[in-house]
């Protein structure tokens, strides 16, 4: 891992970052076509700073740092099945009072995958979710509950596993993963 033991948020603790995860080749997690790993992922701050300049091109406005959580998604392709996920996101933040800020796509370079990856990528998404007069801890744990009654609801609603997954939720980190 690469860590900045005074806690300052740097581009180059990310680049360093991703320069590990380029060397995990060694582990011999590739698939048969030479493209398809086993899948990878880096833990971060949340990048405020960044997130507040997405938010304004996707046309939203983020609250102070530390007052918002961030939802790392892996949704369906089929635009039906996604629209249904995102509806129940929608529906159990506000069950549990909060609201949907925003939704940002996260870039992908599927031409880099190997079939096997291709075949069944996700849709990459990032939600903002809002609990108005809620910070720290008490932020975490109702990202948490939040978090657990929407994986419930699809579970419910016959989603698998590998169709719609919450990577992270926190006001804290967001995990990026790749295949």
């Amino acid at each position: 891992f690469v860590v900045n033991v005074n806690g300052e948020q740097t581009h180059q603790i990310v680049s360093e970052g991703i320069t590990i995860l380029k060397k995990l080749a060694h582990r011999g997690a590739i698939g048969g076509d030479s493209k398809t790993g086993d899948g990878a992922g880096m833990l971060v701050q949340i990048p405020h700073n960044f997130f507040i300049k997405e938010s304004e091109k996707n046309k939203f406005k983020l609250p102070e740092q530390g007052s918002y959580g961030v939802a790392m998604l892996f949704l369906p392709q089929h635009p039906q099945k996604r629209s249904i996920a995102i509806s129940i996101i929608s529906k159990i933040t506000n069950n549990e009072g909060g609201t949907v800020l925003g939704w940002r796509d996260v870039p992908v370079q599927p031409d880099s995958l190997g079939d096997m990856a291709h075949s069944c990528m996700p849709c990459i998404k990032q939600v903002f979710l809002h609990f108005p007069g809620i910070f720290g801890d008490k932020l975490e744990r109702k990202l948490y509950i939040t978090r657990k009654r929407i994986e419930n609801e699809a579970r419910k609603q016959n989603f698998t596993i590998e169709e719609f997954y919450i990577v992270s939720c926190s006001s804290k980190t967001i995990t990026y993963k790749g295949m």
